[in-house]
């Protein structure tokens, strides 16, 4: 069993080759440049009972392919991040990119050992939105071995109360059987998604999974990977 940190926020430099050698998995970025979404390089989706949806693929492929290129920030992961309407004029003064991810803790200890500096060294991050609080050290949540943790950007949509340090690490344990109610409470909701959507209550977790995956947020069981693998 591995085990993956979560972390999210703004960084400076573009994932590459040497975050991944590091252990840095990305789910999905927003790149404030190109003003849109960028898929994962890092993360494919591995649900098998759901080979699409909508007739559009899905298993194996990359996290964050169904808002891959969309131009509209709330159509994604990034929902909430700055002010409630994420209309923040703002954001044409942050830093160029967007992510939320996982660190493969033994990958990134092969590589650096104990030295944690050299985690907000792989991106130049990960910063709240308002850029005066840096994330030192990705987080660590155990729960029962059957429970999700999905990983969610702390917006003020989610009940945060100062804009500016939005944008950091929200994680939710969610119970077996229970992540489509969790999924249609906090993304279908906000309507924070792109292409299909076609779950409900009765969907079953890898549905779900689905779902969560294609618009770029993130997921574990427990602290490790599930319902999808690291990219080659």
């Amino acid at each position: 069993m591995a085990t993956y940190l979560q972390f999210s926020g703004f960084h400076e430099s573009v994932p590459d080759d040497s975050s991944k050698s590091a252990g840095l998995m990305i789910f999905s970025t927003w790149d404030f440049n190109a003003q849109e979404y960028l898929q994962s390089d890092t993360i494919t989706i591995n649900t098998p009972g759901v080979p699409n949806i909508e007739g559009i693929a899905v298993d194996a492929q990359p996290a964050g392919c169904f808002i891959n290129g969309v131009t509209n920030l709330p159509r994604g992961f990034g929902y909430g991040v700055g002010d409630q309407n994420t209309n923040d004029p703002n954001f044409e003064e942050a830093l160029p990119y967007f992510s939320t991810g996982v660190l493969n803790i033994a990958t990134y200890k092969s590589v650096y050992g104990e030295d944690w500096s050299s985690f907000t060294d792989l991106l130049s991050g990960f910063y709240l939105f308002g850029q005066l609080t840096i994330d030192e050290k990705p987080g660590e949540l155990s729960t029962n071995e059957s429970d999700y943790t999905v990983i969610l950007p702390a917006t003020v949509t989610r009940g945060l109360a100062n804009p500016l340090l939005s944008g950091g690490r929200t994680v939710y344990v969610v119970s077996s059987g229970g992540l489509a109610q969790f999924a249609i409470d906090q993304i279908e909701l906000y309507t924070a998604f792109s292409g299909g959507w076609v779950l409900s209550p009765s969907s079953n977790d890898q549905e779900a999974a689905a779902h969560l995956l294609v618009n770029g947020y993130g997921i574990l069981q427990d602290t490790d990977k599930v319902f999808w693998t690291e990219t080659p």
